[in-house]
């Protein structure tokens, strides 16, 4: 007989949704999700800010010089909230 937070197992099969709840279609993706949606995001900002920088003027090179200053920014907020 093995306890797990409080609840008693009686046998292997008892131990689903315990540990961790079933896994469903939607949930299959959730870790791909949480692993690789912010750099994809990020990485999509800077790719606009280098286009935007390469073919555009004047609003175009301001909208650059912003895109282009995420990455820096997340460095420095994450930085500052570890220290």
């Amino acid at each position: 007989m093995i306890h797990a937070g409080g609840t008693q197992i009686d046998h292997v099969d008892d131990f689903r949704g315990v540990i961790a709840p079933p896994m469903t279609s939607s949930s299959k993706l959730w870790p791909l999700k949480r692993i690789f949606g912010a750099p994809t995001i990020v990485g999509g900002v800077v790719t606009f800010g280098l286009l935007s920088a390469l073919l555009g003027d004047g609003f175009w090179d301001m909208l650059s010089w912003l895109a282009l200053a995420l990455p820096i920014l997340l460095i420095a907020c994450y930085a500052l909230i570890k220290s």
